[in-house]
């Protein structure tokens, strides 16, 4: 639903600022129709007319008309009111594009500044080691590690270790403490060996509780609830989250048992219990870490620091990602910095999701994509560089062609996983 809401909220904010520039740069019809008939109501601004119909705020279905003798047309680009100058022509038909960055990047600030900055720092997570997955192990990494550096430079949290920068640069590589000795590990591209659903490569090697039973879950099945602790799976001695998924998913006949901690007032108590796992090896509950978190306010300074760099950094990593899909080099179904970024939009808030599709679609109206501005700037272009001006028929067919190589994306995408699936 944030999703959703967060596409409508962008869509009109676009197509505000679109009429906002054309307007003030004259680069306008007299008079516009918003949406389906029939009209419900009409407006001026600046001496230009909107009647508003049944008007749906999403791209593809807001249809907007230019209204001439009262008869319905389909709405001017920009580019084809070739008595303005290009340059304005090029202002009005970004106009949109630049507020949806303004958007984000203040979505990105308010974010910083309204939320409360809570995390595990380097040093808790270091106080208890981490632990690998296997993939991890693969790699070099052992439990009980700690990460001194990330790239040579000191980091501040735990998060500090999955940022998309992290996970899909080439160059990446870890100093780590071991035994009291230091040791460069560098793996491979770690976001080309995680899952679309991926556990983090590295946890923390820390006690956790369960918070959450999901009703109707094995787990609930089974009688456990929030606040037990799992310390032993099938006699297995256990300490994080992260050792007891892999032994779930490991075991042969879905059925485990779990030795319990349950603490009641002053009594705790140790049960054992018998679990049928579900298909996906699944007991069906979330948990947290019994780390101590760092609280940090942020002053509105902070907030505008950390939020443009986190803002603009957002914006490099996509497009490094999307040439690395392009280029072979990574999955385009694996995580990306993207809209839907490393982890589920629907696990954002509308905020956030909001900021993050805001620059998701800035750095789209500068990629030859579908519904891209990119096309009208090709008929400035065109303009510059023949003195002559473009032909409307010409526009539509790219238009229609533009889908072409993000069709061709799909269906390359759809014959690998078929690839993978069957082993060929």
């Amino acid at each position: 639903m944030n999703f959703i809401l967060s596409i409508v909220f962008l869509y009109i904010v676009y197509q505000a600022s679109f009429f906002f520039f054309s307007i003030l740069l004259n680069v306008r019809a007299a008079h516009y129709f918003l949406g389906y008939n029939p009209k419900l109501f009409s407006f001026r601004i600046k001496g230009v007319q909107f009647s508003v119909g049944i008007y749906i705020p999403v791209i593809g279905l807001g249809r907007i008309y230019t209204v001439v003798d009262g008869k319905k047309h389909r709405m001017q680009y920009p580019w084809e009111f070739f008595d303005r100058s290009r340059i304005v022509r090029l202002i009005v038909t970004y106009g949109g594009t630049l507020a949806l960055l303004i958007t984000g990047l203040l979505i990105f600030i308010g974010v910083y500044y309204a939320e409360k900055d809570i995390f595990i720092s380097k040093v808790e997570m270091n106080r208890h080691g981490i632990y690998p997955s296997a993939k991890a192990r693969e790699w070099g990494f052992q439990s009980g590690d700690q990460i001194l550096y990330i790239n040579g430079k000191d980091f501040e949290r735990y998060e500090n270790l999955f940022t998309p920068a992290i996970l899909i640069d080439t160059s990446t590589y870890f100093t780590v403490l071991r035994n009291g000795q230091e040791l460069i590990i560098k793996p491979p591209v770690i976001t080309k060996y995680l899952e679309p659903k991926p556990d983090p490569f590295i946890t923390i090697n820390a006690p956790f509780e369960i918070n959450k039973v999901m009703s109707g879950s094995p787990a609930a099945s089974a009688g456990i609830i929030p606040g037990d602790r799992i310390l032993k799976v099938n006699d297995r001695p256990v300490v994080c989250l992260a050792e007891v998924r892999e032994l779930l998913r490991e075991d042969d006949d879905g059925k485990v048992v779990l030795e319990i901690q349950r603490t009641t007032g002053t009594q705790i108590n140790i049960l054992s219990v018998q679990v049928l796992l579900d298909a996906e090896r699944k007991a069906g509950f979330t948990s947290h870490e019994l780390a101590d978190r760092t609280t940090k306010t942020t002053t509105l300074g902070e907030a505008v620091q950390k939020g443009s760099s986190s803002a603009f950094q957002f914006i490099t990593i996509n497009i490094r990602a999307l040439f690395k899909i392009t280029s072979g080099k990574l999955e385009s179904s694996k995580k990306l910095g993207s809209p839907i970024g490393i982890m589920s939009l629907s696990e954002l808030s509308f905020w956030n999701t909001s900021g993050m599709c805001a620059l998701w679609y800035t750095v789209w109206n500068f990629l030859p994509l579908p519904k891209s501005a990119f096309w009208e700037l090709t008929t400035l272009g065109y303009e510059v560089l023949t003195r002559k001006r473009y032909v409307y028929s010409w526009f539509a067919n790219t238009i229609s062609w533009s889908w072409l190589p993000l069709i061709l994306l799909m269906a390359l995408q759809l014959i690998s996983d078929l690839t993978r699936l069957f082993d060929l």
